[in-house]
């Protein structure tokens, strides 16, 4: 059997995806919890298209 992963650009309709894999990834490297800040600074990147940001769906 093989798992079928499906990579997509971020756009706003992946929004919370991409701000909740941002968050994670502060908190791994130890920063604080700060969601609202995430997801605000993905919705900037994206609104001026300023990084490409693609998402793995598994």
């Amino acid at each position: 059997m093989v798992d079928q992963v499906s990579i997509v650009r971020a756009t706003s309709e992946q929004l919370d995806a991409a701000a909740l894999l941002f968050a994670s990834y502060r908190q791994f490297y130890g920063l604080a919890d700060n969601q609202t800040e995430s997801r605000k600074f993905i919705q900037e990147r994206l609104e001026k298209q300023d990084s490409a940001i693609f998402i793995a769906y598994h």
